[in-house]
């Protein structure tokens, strides 16, 4: 008889839910009817197995590799200065609330 693999390449990162279906017609769950999960990280492989002699876990899905989705930093500027507009009278005192840019859309 034989497994029966597929494999999923560059897969986007996220949690999946999945089942085989024989013919197109006959779904074949994990061994309690339940959908299987598999969560990926961005660029992961994802391979799906199908076992037609395992009755217990017939399906299994693996994730492979991939890398955490990156995340933007985000950063506060401030406007500094020489003189009272400022807020103070040096360079050195960058960081006043009074002074902070607001991010436009």
């Amino acid at each position: 008889a034989g497994n029966y693999k597929k494999v999923y390449t560059n897969v986007a990162a996220g949690t999946y839910a999945l089942k085989v279906v024989k013919d197109g017609s006959s779904w074949i769950p994990d061994g309690m009817g339940n959908d299987i999960p598999v969560t990926a990280l961005e660029g992961a492989t994802v391979t799906v197995i199908y076992d037609p002699s395992n009755t217990e876990t017939p399906v299994t899905a693996v994730a492979e590799g991939g890398s955490a989705p990156v995340v933007p930093v985000e950063h506060d500027y401030y406007v500094v200065g020489e003189g009272s507009i400022f807020g103070d009278t040096t360079w050195g005192n960058a960081a006043i609330a009074a002074n902070k840019m607001e991010k436009q859309d």
